[in-house]
């Protein structure tokens, strides 16, 4: 290998059981007590942590993330209700090391995925696309 690599692909633990062996991802759809919610957000922030970990992710001045998601059917769904999981994907970034705070200092996030495959690829996945990228330019905050 020539260079340092610049992208990565992190599987995501979908949590919430939603049939016979089978899980899905987190909504902003769940209404759940905050005290049911917190196992499934630690959950995810431990094993995207861990697996950033194993890929050796270095520590980033910035990077871009996204979740892709490919549901294993084409029914409809809302890209947004990602982002309760997105966002404990990305604080697991940060247990890691590869950046050291999730402001859009060091992290622009992109809005989920969903991808709909056809008919004969039904293959259920969570990823977080992790793509290191430069520091944006940012306007001073107002006074």
């Amino acid at each position: 290998m020539t260079g340092q690599a610049t992208r990565w692909e992190i599987e995501v633990t979908m949590t919430v059981p939603s049939g016979v062996r089978q899980f899905r991802p987190l909504s902003a759809n769940d209404h759940w007590h905050r005290l049911t919610l917190a196992p499934h957000i630690a959950q995810i922030r431990r094993d995207v942590a861990w697996r950033a970990k194993a890929l050796h992710i270095p520590s980033q001045q910035h990077i871009t993330v996204g979740l892709h998601y490919a549901p294993g059917d084409n029914r409809r769904r809302d890209a947004s209700n990602l982002m309760a999981c997105q966002k404990p994907a990305v604080d697991g970034l940060v247990d890691a090391g590869v950046v050291p705070d999730d402001t859009a200092l060091w992290v622009t996030e992109r809005m989920p995925i969903i991808r709909h495959p056809g008919p004969t690829d039904f293959t259920r996945r969570l990823v977080l696309v992790v793509e290191a990228t430069p520091r944006p330019e940012t306007e001073e905050t107002p006074k």
